[in-house]
């Protein structure tokens, strides 16, 4: 409910809710919940890509991969210093982690944005959706007007902010490469951060490389973003949030 309590301080009367303040809002909630989920995520896509052993691989021994490997974001002496070293085998588990957050303050907040604008084009503008079945006899859109305007909403977002996921994806399996092979090289020197991950994709598929499996990304996304936001009305009304 980040996006509740951050929309309330920065919206706290109905004359003070604009586009603007809605996106600033959404992109809040989304970075205040990507930092406290990203080590999760890291782990997800690294048990996926981990298949160099036939033996099951199990959730210990990825989290000890990771927190064992060469850290891009520390000097050599300071991972070699005996007291800041579990700082250095932490920080792996953020490997991505500025490409997510750039992708996300676009992504939630164009999600949250386009998903309110869509809630008020249907009750304005499309009596369809609208349901009187309620306690008090007002006006309320219906669960698949819920669902659809999620849905929207997802994959216009998804389009925003894709980008940044492809940097990511390439950035978490980074540690399980030989960053020395030209392969994963860029022209001039192993990538390293976002810049230079964004250049080897360039250099390597162009633009086109930026949009890779989007179409499978609707496909994941459409569902999530329809079921994630009718839950969230779901909640708000449970707990009587308005």
């Amino acid at each position: 409910m980040a996006y509740e309590q951050i929309k309330h301080r920065i919206m706290p009367t109905p004359e003070s809710h604009t586009a603007f303040r809605n996106m600033i809002a959404g992109s809040l909630a989304g970075c205040t919940s990507v930092f406290f989920s990203y080590p999760l995520d890291l782990l997800r896509v690294r048990l996926a890509f981990e298949v160099r052993s036939t033996d099951a691989v199990r959730l210990a021994d990825v989290a000890r991969i990771i927190y064992n490997e060469p850290t891009p974001f520390l000097s050599k002496r300071i991972t070699e210093n005996t007291l800041l070293k579990p700082l250095a085998g932490l920080s792996n588990f953020y490997r991505g982690f500025m490409p997510t957050l750039y992708g996300i303050i676009p992504y939630a907040g164009v999600s949250f944005l386009v998903y309110e604008r869509l809630k008020t084009l249907a009750r304005t503008s499309l009596p369809r959706t609208l349901t009187y079945d309620t306690p008090d006899g007002a006006p309320k859109l219906t669960w698949w007007a819920y669902l659809t305007c999620g849905a929207l909403s997802g994959v216009i977002a998804q389009t925003t902010a894709y980008p940044f996921e492809v940097i990511r994806r390439n950035m978490q399996v980074a540690g399980t490469r030989d960053v020395s092979h030209p392969q994963y090289q860029t022209p001039d020197k192993p990538r390293r951060n976002t810049r230079d991950t964004a250049r080897h994709i360039w250099v390597r598929k162009g633009w086109r490389g930026f949009f890779v499996g989007l179409s499978i990304g609707y496909m994941k996304v459409m569902p999530m973003s329809a079921v994630s936001f009718f839950v969230y009305e779901w909640t708000k009304n449970r707990l009587g949030i308005d």
